[in-house]
């Protein structure tokens, strides 16, 4: 009886649980960042551009959108910056560009924005260069 009693115990508790995990993810919004190469201001339809890109139009008028903010002009830099949170200059990647092999980027000991979306329950996903 006490086993059986402790096991629905622990059962009720395992489950509460989980019922608050999925709360918790299913109130988190869904975040998408998407960083162009080379895309000037009046590149994007909802700057009264003759683009058409009705997907990228739907997720702009459902979010937010963040479009005034500084980059460099290269990618490397703005990319570390973006992942890390930290200026350039601050991981040496403020001139140039990471080319494919070479033996320097981003520092292993970084905590990167993904990093720091899983700690809040997040899955998260990069693609790209």
């Amino acid at each position: 009886m006490i086993g059986e009693l402790l096991f629905f115990l622990v059962l009720g508790i395992v489950g509460l649980e989980a019922v608050d995990e999925v709360e918790r993810k299913v109130k988190q919004p869904n975040i998408v960042m998407m960083v162009a190469d080379d895309l000037g201001w009046a590149d994007m339809p909802w700057h009264d551009s003759l683009a058409i890109a009705p997907t990228l139009t739907g997720l702009a008028d459902s979010g937010i959108i963040l479009e005034r903010h500084y980059v460099s002009p290269i990618c490397s830099p703005t990319r570390s910056a973006l992942m890390t949170g930290k200026h350039p200059i601050r991981m040496g990647l403020n001139h140039g560009t990471i080319n494919a092999g070479e033996p320097f980027g981003v520092g292993v000991e970084e905590k990167l924005i993904s990093n720091y979306m899983k700690d809040l329950g997040y899955a998260t996903h990069q693609l790209g260069k």
